[in-house]
């Protein structure tokens, strides 16, 4: 059987094209273009996004105390440096200080150490000041010199605690420097005579049992046969203040006892031969 081919129609399509047969634009198009703004390029715009840190990152902020300076004197000769750390052991204080080898005879043993804060440093002062130290009743006081100390309080006792200090210091150079005055009993006078200012070291014998009848007499009479040991003397004429020659004297007193005893042990060493 004859099965004929479907025969295939055309349908004419029309494609439309606007300007397709111009190649340039008119010039109303130039116009039009022309006269359009030109908008510049936006640039990316980064935001920063704080990164909080968790509180348990957080390093705590260390704030640097306001250190107290605060003198100790007249401490033993023997105290080490660890000994004195054990001291102030329940006191926040600046390891940083200088501790004297050796004895500075204006104030004998003598060293300044930093306590933080001034609360701490009253606390110190209070808790330690006149407590005993092997035998010794030392000083803790805050660091300011004596002379201005003076002046912040009653001149009259200002001046007696000033003396009374230099008696105690000249006593224990001389226990440094006299050794055969180990056991004695040390003393420091003071005389004013026609305007001139004195001070005696003196020294006497204990009187025990083992005394001779004679200072048993005297001890009853409340008499000590005291012998001298060192003297300094003070003119007091050209003074303005009366009180200056009796710590000038206390002084020159506690140099003397000093200078005296380094030369006996230099000449101890000698012999004089």
């Amino acid at each position: 059987m004859f099965n004929p081919r479907p025969r295939k129609t055309s349908i004419p399509i029309h494609f439309h094209f606007a300007h397709s047969k111009r190649s340039t634009p008119s010039p109303n198009d130039i116009a039009c273009d022309s006269a359009a703004p030109v908008l510049p390029k936006k640039r990316p715009t980064s935001i920063l996004i704080p990164h909080d840190t968790p509180d348990h990152q957080r390093l705590p902020t260390v704030t640097q105390p306001e250190w107290t300076p605060v003198e100790i004197a007249n401490f033993p000769p023997h105290l080490r440096r660890a000994d004195l750390l054990d001291l102030l052991r329940d006191f926040t204080i600046s390891p940083s200080f200088n501790f004297p080898d050796t004895p500075r005879f204006t104030r004998p043993f003598r060293t300044t150490v930093l306590v933080a804060g001034l609360k701490e440093a009253m606390r110190m002062v209070k808790e330690l000041d006149k407590n005993s130290v092997a035998g010794r009743e030392i000083s803790v006081k805050m660091a300011v010199e004596a002379e201005q100390q003076v002046h912040q309080r009653d001149p009259e006792e200002g001046i007696q605690d000033v003396a009374e200090e230099l008696k105690n210091n000249i006593i224990n150079t001389a226990r440094i420097y006299y050794p055969d005055l180990s056991d004695a009993i040390l003393v420091v006078r003071e005389l004013v005579n026609n305007g001139g200012y004195y001070a005696f070291l003196q020294q006497r014998v204990p009187v025990t049992i083992h005394s001779d009848p004679n200072a048993h007499s005297l001890g009853a009479q409340n008499i000590g046969d005291w012998e001298f040991v060192a003297g300094a003397a003070a003119d007091s004429g050209m003074a303005h203040d009366q009180r200056v020659p009796r710590l000038k004297v206390l002084k020159s007193l506690q140099e003397q006892v000093e200078m005296q005893g380094v030369l006996s042990k230099i000449w101890g060493k000698w012999g004089g031969r």
